[in-house]
């Protein structure tokens, strides 16, 4: 009688890779033509933080980085794109498989890791926007905006982070007040291969959509022009309205007789606007005037109070 010897497991998988390797570079050509995938190195909207940087159009046409997102569009998100990034992600991993996309540690690709380029959202597309986005919160729509996507073997996730706002009193008599964008936790949804649904977990349980609990700022965000606007009407304020409490009136001096510079208004600062009254406070003196001091030496230019540049020498 003949004794049949089973294929080791081994065996099976080693003729399998061998067989399929065959036909790897045509399926890969037919599931993937020209056009199919997109290099997000040239992509100025998001960050990449894997080792493949070639991604499934169709992946990346629905992922909404680089701009805020309503309510309405949310919910459109959720109820009508997710299923199709579950497609768009399966494809993804197709692509590594018979790419063999590799990390410089010649590892296979198990994770890719997408975020939005926060100072291109916050310095670019958010500013003209915001007018908008306090009008919908305001009326009490959230308003979100992607900040991460993850795919690997396991799992699917998208992160979305709110746009909220703080409120800041300006002037000693809050006579207005300034609305700052902040950022908050927001919701994440994550897609488990095995299980094949989507979670929701929420990073944040305050409803309060105006003066959160907990927020932080955009570290890229520039300063509002209506602040630096009033900041200087402030500074300007406070130099020609000086507190008695701070500031004395200047008492009756002679004439210096030290080799000072002298006074030369220079550019437009708020301290052209001064009274020609003239107040002092230790040696800084909100005019042109200067104590006597000893003699400065030859090439040597001091910094005038107010003064928008450094000395230089000569």
């Amino acid at each position: 009688m003949y004794q049949i010897v089973r294929t080791t497991d081994r065996t099976r998988d080693e003729r399998l890779q061998r067989h399929f390797q065959n036909h790897r570079q045509s399926f890969l050509e037919a599931y993937f033509p020209e056009g199919s995938l997109v290099d997000t190195l040239g992509d100025p909207i998001l960050e990449n933080w894997s080792s493949c940087y070639q991604v499934v159009r169709d992946l990346r046409e629905l992922l909404p980085f680089g701009r805020h997102i309503e309510l309405w569009e949310y919910e459109t998100f959720t109820q009508s794109t997710l299923p199709h990034i579950v497609t768009a992600s399966r494809r993804q991993l197709l692509y590594w498989h018979l790419s063999q996309a590799t990390s410089h540690l010649n590892e296979p690709v198990e994770r890719l890791v997408l975020t939005e380029d926060p100072r291109l959202l916050w310095e670019d597309i958010i500013p003209p926007l915001s007018g908008e986005i306090r009008n919908e919160l305001h009326r009490g729509n959230r308003v979100r905006y992607l900040t991460q996507f993850s795919l690997s073997h396991q799992h699917i996730a998208v992160t979305f982070k709110e746009i909220r706002i703080v409120t800041n009193p300006v002037g000693d008599a809050n006579l207005y007040v300034v609305e700052d964008l902040v950022i908050a936790n927001g919701i994440e949804l994550t897609y488990d291969w095995e299980q094949r649904f989507w979670e929701t977990t929420y990073r944040n349980q305050d409803p309060n959509l105006i003066n959160p609990d907990q927020f932080h700022r955009p570290t890229s965000a520039p300063l509002p022009r209506v602040i630096v606007e009033q900041a200087r009407a402030a500074l300007i304020d406070r130099i020609t309205s000086p507190e008695p409490d701070r500031l004395s009136p200047l008492p009756p001096s002679s004439p210096s007789t030290s080799e000072w510079r002298s006074w030369d208004p220079g550019p437009v600062t708020p301290w052209d606007t001064l009274p020609t009254q003239c107040y002092c406070q230790k040696e800084v003196c909100s005019c042109g005037f200067r104590p006597d001091t000893p003699p400065t030496p030859p090439g040597v230019n001091l910094w005038t109070p107010g003064a928008v540049t450094l000395p230089y020498r000569e």
